[in-house]
């Protein structure tokens, strides 16, 4: 920039895959260059259309050399889709060193000349969502789990790195996440064309940094492969071809192993679910996904996690790292088959790197598929379950059949008294009660008890009175649908632990973390166990574990949501008993017992009909086993009183609900989104001995704290998608991140249909032509978009959630994924310059959101940041985002 004139002599340097690269004529001292040229590109390969964006870098001319003023990085995928024709829109320019300079006005339309080459390298046609359900389509056919592995050299830790200039490098790094990025999802979609498919659904993407230990970048993708179909084009069962397996599916099963094709067919579609006749850990299926179809029947068997400890090295890296992974979803496989579960749902990987060690981590929710009702019988094993209960079991099950058989007696004399208006028979009555399913059908345990796979107590289903259930749930899916949950049950659930360890490098600090990890684990799940107990639920859905490991800490986090399922038991109180004396522990156990009787007032106005009358009808017998399943804790030493001390959490305001769930369960579905909340949180942290769980719940209570702040105007509301990602990435450091959204239940009210000004006093459409963003949206109209019409969302709306609540689905128009890498100078504040980061990510996405012709994005997730301080004035700073674009239309009341 000329400092004289306060202006520039730009020009834009337009480069495409290896093609040459072209450039625009200088526009001398000016802030608003016009250009108006037209670039062509011709590609052989259809594959470089999936690996390499178009690169547009603005540049500074000058007599000396030329200033770079930013870049703007355009990915093409969602043009090879048969609904994608061009891109227009004005993209922000963004600089590794300063952030966001200016806007860019592009415009990229793809036109394929000749495509018969019968060997492409390209994945067209394969649609990726980061979401598990589709509202515009229906998934047919759900295939299997899909997964690739990129290893490329971290241009940050090349040899050459201190020759270059920080730009460069920087740079030079962010299109190696593109380009890796890209060709993860091309060969992915190779897979996905081979065994049928047209879709990822689940689809995750993480970056693994190894730093200088393995000096290397690890992108792992995974999903799974799906066949869908718009609504409109399902077959019926009246239909000549419904319910034929398809030939792709037929082609699997002739070249692989011998599987079972079982056909759900319902009015509306028909879902081919293989499944295999010999029971084997190589044929347990891995599902990403949250929620299957809605007709598709399944029960949860229990959570299944696996963990591995492994040292990098720059040799054979491609290779260990598949090892290493696959190792890992075996051993998953093998718990499912424990659990006596076909498949794993809400399947998700992790990796934990510190120096040189790496901990994978692999965890899911095993099930077993039901099949559909067959002719009045009950749904999956329930005969099998009453040959082999115990004795004590059959005996309570014919005394609740007895007393159901009095209810009903005095039920159908009451009937005989008033009028009847429609006669049915007894035998299409008891044909209808048997053809019924329970609502709880997803809460039945999938084995017997006699073959239980380890010890625990079943009960019979408190809806169905026929089946069994465990005491407890814990799964890493969504709420299955039909499953009744107590009304105003749904509430957040974390459990925190960390502990000290010794500071080592190489095998010794591998050895540390894999003893300390067992230990780890069982203290993380006794705090889940004990804070369902403090809340009065039965069941917790929507968990999630993250491990991190620091110089001289290592934590774990797990987040999840606690709900009061009508099928399972009553969940008892939690006693907890003392040995310490002094002011401290009489305290503390004051505090308890004050929870205690909050959670008592809450819950009793709230319990239904059912839930009382079921908790009456119980006999001696009953209330006996309710009396020995009384968790007692024994609080003996400083640390028991630590661990205890953290389960006590900050009640939240009257009217506001946190959970890691799309929705609250047991409360009305919400009808608007308020906002996207993202929180960044980097405290010193002066460990203490005796009080460490403490001090490390009160880090993510101040984190809370600030929701609270932000949502107090807006009460009554929700927080939901809530999602915490916690590194310790100095010694005595500890840094927290948490994104979710606010949604609320109340009705929206729409603002009436705007008036078209008079044709005199019109503004050009160029007035607007230089706003990206619009910071005030209600005092003045905003410019239609592509593919926008009336009644349509104008504003760009961010949302980690699979819908925009009060909106219907009009077309996904394909996802977008952008990486950034940011560097401080002396000039930033260490403070604020995360958080501005933050916000320039997420206003670049929403530019390509809207030039895509989309007005939200779903599915938001922040895949990578990493956030490090090399000096005690400089910052660096990754983040990797990515969400699906759609077009929606707001449903008017």
């Amino acid at each position: 920039m000329d400092k004289a004139s306060d202006s520039t002599d730009a020009y834009v340097e337009v480069k495409f895959a290896d093609c040459p690269a072209q450039r625009t004529r200088i526009c001398p001292k000016s802030l608003h260059p016009e250009w108006n040229q037209d670039f062509r590109f011709e590609i052989s390969k259809d594959k470089r259309l999936q690996d390499a964006p178009v690169e547009l870098k603005v540049w500074d001319h000058d007599v000396v050399h030329d200033d770079i003023i930013g870049c703007v990085y355009v990915d093409l995928k969602c043009l090879l889709t048969a609904e994608g024709s061009g891109i227009r829109g004005w993209f922000p320019v963004y600089d590794t060193l300063r952030g966001i300079r200016g806007s860019l006005l592009v415009a990229v339309n793809l036109e394929f000349v000749d495509n018969v080459n019968s060997f492409r390298e390209s994945s067209v046609g394969v649609k990726f969502f980061s979401i598990s359900s589709l509202q515009k389509h229906k998934v047919t056919r759900i295939l299997r789990f899909v997964e690739e592995l990129i290893v490329e050299d971290d241009p940050e830790y090349h040899w050459t790195d201190p020759f270059k200039y920080s730009r460069s490098t920087n740079e030079q790094r962010q299109m190696v996440l593109y380009h890796i990025s890209g060709k993860l999802r091309r060969k992915i979609g190779i897979t996905v064309q081979e065994m049928g498919g047209n879709a990822v659904l689940g689809y995750r993407q993480h970056f693994d940094l190894e730093g200088e230990g393995g000096g290397g970048i690890v992108a792992r993708g995974y999903g799974t492969a799906c066949f869908f179909q718009p609504k409109t084009q399902l077959l019926v069962p009246d239909q000549p071809g419904a319910g034929v397996p398809s030939p792709e599916l037929a082609s699997q099963q002739s070249l692989g192993t011998p599987v079972t094709e079982l056909l759900l067919s319902s009015s509306h579609s028909s879902v081919n679910v293989p499944l295999p006749p010999a029971f084997a850990a190589t044929d347990v299926q891995l599902f990403t996904l949250t929620q299957l179809p809605s007709d598709v029947a399944y029960s949860i068997g229990g959570l299944v996690l696996a963990r591995s400890v492994k040292i990098m090295k720059n040799t054979h890296r491609r290779k260990n790292r598949d090892k290493w992974w696959s190792a890992l979803r075996e051993e998953v496989k093998c718990h499912a088959v424990a659990l006596g579960c076909e498949f794993v749902m809400g399947y998700t990987e992790t990796a934990t790197i510190y120096n040189e060690v790496v901990v994978l981590t692999g965890c899911g929710t095993a099930c077993l598929y039901r099949p559909p009702p067959n002719n009045g019988e009950e749904v999956g094993r329930t005969e099998s379950l009453e040959k082999h209960s115990k004795s004590k079991m059959k005996r309570e099950r014919e005394r609740e059949r007895e007393k159901e058989k009095e209810r009903e007696k005095e039920r159908e004399k009451e009937r005989e008294k008033e009028p009847q208006k429609h006669s049915k028979s007894k035998r299409e009555k008891k044909k209808k009660k048997k053809a019924r399913k329970c609502a709880s059908l997803a809460c039945h345990v999938p084995y017997t008890s006699e073959n239980v796979p380890f010890p625990m107590k079943l009960s019979l289903c408190r809806v169905c009175k026929k089946a069994f259930v465990a005491e407890m749930i814990l799964s890493t899916t969504e709420l299955p649908r039909g499953v009744e949950a107590e009304e105003g049950s749904g509430c957040l659930l974390q459990a925190r632990v960390c502990r000290r360890k010794k500071k080592a490098e190489g095998e010794a600090s591998a050895i540390a973390a894999s003893e300390m990890i067992p230990f780890l684990e069982y203290d993380l799940h006794s705090q889940i166990i004990y804070k369902m107990r403090v809340v009065g639920a039965n069941a917790c859905f929507g968990l999630r574990f993250q491990l991190t490991i620091g110089d001289s800490l290592i934590a774990a986090v797990a987040t999840g949501t606690g709900v009061l399922l009508a099928g399972l038991p009553l969940p008892p109180p939690l006693r907890i008993a003392s040995s310490l004396g002094g002011d401290r522990s009489v305290a503390y156990l004051r505090q308890y017992q004050a929870a205690s009787e909050r959670r008592e007032a809450q819950m009793s106005p709230r319990r239904d009909d059912a839930f009382e009358r079921l908790a009456r009808s119980e006999d001696d017998s009953n209330s006996e086993m309710e009396d020995e399943s009384k968790l007692v804790v024994e609080v003996q030493d400083l640390a028991d009183e630590d661990t205890m001390a953290a389960l006590l959490d900050a009640p939240l305001p009257d009217g506001m609900t946190f959970c890691s769930t799309e929705t609250v369960p047991g409360s009305a579905p919400p009808t608007t989104n308020l906002q996207m909340v993202t929180l960044l949180t980097r405290v010193h942290w002066s460990v203490s001995k005796e009080r460490i769980n403490q001090e490390f719940a009160s880090i993510f209570q101040s984190t809370y704290k600030k929701a609270i702040f932000k949502l107090f105007g807006s009460m009554p509301c929700s927080l939901t998608c809530v999602n915490v990602d916690v590194q310790l990435p100095e010694e005595h450091e500890v840094q927290v991140l948490v994104t979710a959204m606010a949604t609320s239940s109340r009705p929206l009210e729409l603002p009436p249909a705007p008036v078209p000004p008079p044709a005199g006093d019109e503004a050009p459409a160029a007035a607007w032509e230089d706003a990206v963003f619009e910071l005030e949206p209600e005092e003045r109209p905003k410019r239609a978009r592509r593919g926008q019409g009336e009644g349509e969302q104008q504003h760009i709306e961010l949302s980690p959630l699979s819908f925009i609540p009060g909106c219907r689905t009009k077309r996904y128009l394909g996802r977008v994924n952008h990486h950034f890498v940011r560097e401080t100078s002396a000039r930033d504040d260490r403070s604020t310059y995360p958080h501005v980061f933050l916000r320039e990510a997420m206003n670049v996405a929403r530019a390509h959101t809207a030039a895509m012709g989309a007005n939200a994005l779903v599915g938001f997730r922040i895949e990578a940041f990493y956030l490090s301080y090399p000096h005690s004035k400089q910052g660096y700073c990754l983040i990797s985002v990515s969400g699906d674009a759609l077009l929606v239309r707001r449903q008017r009341p």
